[in-house]
């Protein structure tokens, strides 16, 4: 058995690949723009804060979550969280 092999093994086994830098900074970038843009927003209405954002990036935002972009940034999040030894098995805020 070849390394590569036995490291395409054991990805299978983990949980899937070790996203790259460029994949995890994007993916983290779009999930900064989402908390901003959607879950900050709601944090704040209880408050009576006045954030109101632009609302070209909640349309954005939605459209991405609709797409399961959102998710798949979770996911590289996860993995990468995962592939740096931190195991964490939190619910999800969905329900």
């Amino acid at each position: 058995m070849t390394l590569r092999s036995r490291v395409a093994k054991l990805e299978v086994v983990v949980g899937g690949r070790v996203p790259a830098e460029r994949e995890f900074c994007d993916a983290m970038k779009l999930l900064a723009r989402h908390f901003e843009v959607i879950v900050w927003p709601e944090i704040l209405a209880d408050t009576g804060h006045p954030h109101e954002p632009d609302p070209a990036e909640v349309v954005l935002m939605k459209a991405a979550a609709a797409a399961g972009q959102i998710a798949a940034a979770e996911d590289v999040q996860r993995r990468n969280m995962r592939a740096h030894g931190y195991h964490r098995n939190r619910p999800s805020a969905k329900p």
